[in-house]
């Protein structure tokens, strides 16, 4: 895929793009429910998830920030709050379109290029799923 500004790409192509973002970023253990749910939001509105991504890698962040949101019923609220640009002042236009381009730069660049997954050690692992179980029970 070709490097392009957010509007020009086809509705299909954001869809995978941001699914993209979701499943080579995150990097939590997350569950089937989880994964469903992100793609209901996907289905909705894939622009509102797009910059909650740009929002996200900004500060420096990834999806992590909305797995936890859904696990607490609360990634509406968190995605209420994206950055809404027709509210920004001609400066911070300009910052936020360098982030957004910088951003899909990086998400076409991994996209085409993906590197292989790298196996969770086995701590990291127990220590996600006792979060997980924690949440749930």
């Amino acid at each position: 895929m070709e490097v392009k500004n957010w509007n020009e790409y086809t509705n299909d192509q954001k869809k995978t793009l941001v699914k993209h973002w979701w499943h080579y970023y995150g990097k939590m253990v997350i569950t089937f429910a989880e994964l469903q749910r992100f793609h209901e939001l996907v289905e909705k509105d894939v622009d509102t998830i797009f910059r909650f991504a740009v929002d996200s890698f900004i500060i420096g962040q990834s999806s992590q920030q909305l797995i936890v949101a859904m696990r607490f019923n609360e990634e509406n609220q968190l995605l209420e709050k994206v950055t809404i640009i027709d509210e920004l002042n001609d400066k911070e236009k300009e910052e936020y379109e360098l982030a957004t381009k910088a951003f899909v730069e990086m998400l076409i660049d991994s996209y085409n290029n993906p590197e292989p997954d790298v196996s969770m050690d086995n701590e990291t692992l127990k220590q996600q799923i006792s979060y997980i179980n924690r949440i749930y029970n």
